[in-house]
């Protein structure tokens, strides 16, 4: 019995005092995903000549496909003209060359090819039940964006996505959100 007291004593003074711990930025740094980038360079390359090749796709990972431009739909299967599973298939292929492959997507936002996040993290806001939400990873535009010099450092604040050309119309981006329950 006293060593369950202990335990949860324990586990209490733990909990309360990770809340005291001040954030820091938990994503890999320009660096790692700019390294990562070039470990992978052919493959993420090769993601980014499929989707745009598909017209009528707006995302794909290991799991589904959307096609479509305004509301973009869960796509089925050979009967929708938009794609096939061969061609899913290469997708498929090229993920499980990448890191993580099970939590790969690549879809097209707002011109940019962009590539699910290499790290991310959420925390509470003011013990609320809201978060914030911070990502980094790839995208790719054949338009010049707007960068910054850097990514790393910027902890949990919320804003506009940045980023940080590293060459040939690739950059790491850094995206932010606000969670809530609805």
């Amino acid at each position: 019995m006293s060593r369950h007291i202990i335990g949860i004593l324990l586990f209490g003074v733990i909990l309360v005092g990770c809340n005291f711990i001040p954030p820091s930025d938990p994503l890999k740094s320009d660096s790692e995903v700019f390294d990562e980038f070039v470990r992978h360079h052919s493959e993420y390359s090769e993601l980014v000549e499929l989707i745009r090749e598909d017209k009528f796709v707006f995302s794909v990972n290991q799991d589904f496909v959307l096609v479509g431009e305004d509301w973009p739909t869960r796509w089925w299967d050979n009967s929708q003209p938009e794609f096939s599973f061969e061609r899913w298939e290469k997708y498929k292929s090229v993920f499980n060359r990448l890191p993580s492959s099970k939590y790969q997507w690549v879809e097209k936002k707002n011109g940019l090819i962009v590539f699910s996040p290499m790290s991310s993290a959420s925390q509470d806001i003011d013990g609320s039940y809201e978060w914030i939400y911070i990502g980094k990873g790839l995208t790719y535009s054949e338009v010049p964006l707007p960068t910054v010099d850097s990514l790393d450092s910027l902890g949990f604040t919320d804003g506009p996505d940045l980023y940080k050309n590293i060459g040939d119309g690739w950059y790491v981006y850094r995206d932010t959100g606000i969670g809530k329950p609805e």
